[in-house]
């Protein structure tokens, strides 16, 4: 595995290379943030899911920035931004780093554990939220239905870390329907061993509970979003992430529920064309599809 995850490392440092843009870095609280600031239009902000870092959208960023005023970031304790992951957090983060960058507010678009982020950040700053993207979102809060089926996640990853290594933990999740769409030889492939390698499984050596910063978002204030609201899932997407998606479309007034062909868990890179126009289309560009 380890020669795998080296040869994605290997090939997908020229892809990456060529499609980085400038970024900085700003002291936010405690910590200082990884950022890149580019492009012209309305502010729209990505929040990038776990193990995954603001490379994660490089495929869509040459599209995006022609359009938007695009804030990607690492979020605290991913990527090279500092600190301890920390979902409750990570909308404190983001609130402090636009004020830092001069955004009273912003389109905001998250994916898996970002799109938690997302949620969590327009429920406790709506003033902050233009629109609304849920890309492959886990439950609120008082969601009724468990994940307990067979597409859910080891629930000892922290273990299997320590006891076998990440590489062995790697075998798992590569194997397992969260990677469904991704082919060989690909850029989204290529970027996401990359973005393996590189994470190090930080928050399942060190796991620690969350800090209990911002409250997490629960199923029966959906109803609060009063904004433009994008629920987007891959077509092959985990069976329980699907369910969730209906959940939120139906919980959130006047939300736009989209499956983007080909795709799974992670179709921003598996499908990235399809991906971006649906986004493109929805925060208001034109002629996109």
């Amino acid at each position: 595995m380890r020669r795998t995850l080296a040869l994605s490392l290997g090939l997908a440092l020229c892809f990456a290379a060529g499609a980085a843009a400038q970024d900085s870095t700003a002291a936010v609280d405690d910590v200082e943030l990884r950022y890149e600031l580019t492009g012209q239009g309305p502010p729209l902000v990505l929040i990038h899911g776990w193990t995954h870092d603001l490379r994660t959208w490089v495929l869509q960023m040459s599209a995006l920035r022609r359009h938007f005023t695009v804030l990607r970031y690492d979020r605290r304790g991913w990527g090279r931004s500092g600190g301890h992951p920390d979902v409750s957090r990570d909308p404190v983060d983001l609130d402090r780093l636009m004020a830092e960058l001069g955004l009273d507010s912003a389109m905001v678009l998250g994916h898996s554990q970002g799109a938690h982020v997302a949620l969590r950040f327009a429920l406790a700053h709506p003033e902050r939220v233009t629109a609304l993207g849920l890309y492959g979102s886990p439950p609120p809060e008082g969601f009724g239905l468990p994940w307990s089926g067979p597409d859910t996640l080891p629930s000892n990853m922290p273990e299997i870390v320590e006891q076998a290594g990440i590489d062995s933990l790697a075998a798992i999740l590569f194997s397992h329907p969260l990677a469904r769409g991704f082919r060989e030889g690909r850029p989204g492939s290529r970027l996401a061993g990359q973005m393996w390698a590189t994470n190090g499984g930080r928050d399942l050596r060190d796991p620690r509970p969350p800090s209990g910063a911002t409250p997490p978002p629960r199923t029966d204030r959906l109803g609060e979003i009063d904004v433009p609201t994008l629920v987007l899932t891959g077509e092959r997407e985990l069976p329980y992430f699907q369910v969730v998606a209906d959940a939120l479309a139906y919980g959130i007034r006047g939300a736009e529920r989209i499956v983007v062909e080909g795709g799974g868990h992670a179709v921003h890179l598996q499908e990235p064309e399809r991906f971006t126009a649906e986004v493109l289309r929805f925060f208001g560009v034109t002629g996109t599809r």
